[in-house]
């Protein structure tokens, strides 16, 4: 798995050098690729595929701050699921059902 960072149109291309060469495909069906997971679940109709890439760096930045966001609170989650599990059974407040 690749964790790509595309914030700007520098990043965009660097992603999909970074695809190409780890992937081996085309350049065309790179770019058809990371449009695809910019956009998913949106399907990639031909206004979508000829935006400027301003657009997808714009859509992809804006789902890595939001990826950011649920992975800050999946953290939190978690550290309150350990904290849970360190304390006694008999400490811990009962299951109402």
């Amino acid at each position: 798995m690749l964790d790509l960072c595309i914030a700007n149109s520098k990043l965009f291309w660097r992603a999909l050098a970074t695809l190409q060469r780890f992937s081996g495909q085309s350049k065309a069906r790179c770019i058809e690729s990371l449009l695809q997971v910019i956009h998913f679940p949106q399907w990639l109709l031909d206004d979508v595929r000829a935006a400027p890439i301003s657009c997808h760096v714009q859509v992809a930045h804006e789902k890595e701050k939001l990826l950011q966001y649920v992975r800050l609170l999946e953290a939190s989650s978690l550290a309150k699921v350990r904290s849970a599990a360190r304390k006694p059974l008999e400490t811990l407040p009962p299951v109402v059902p």
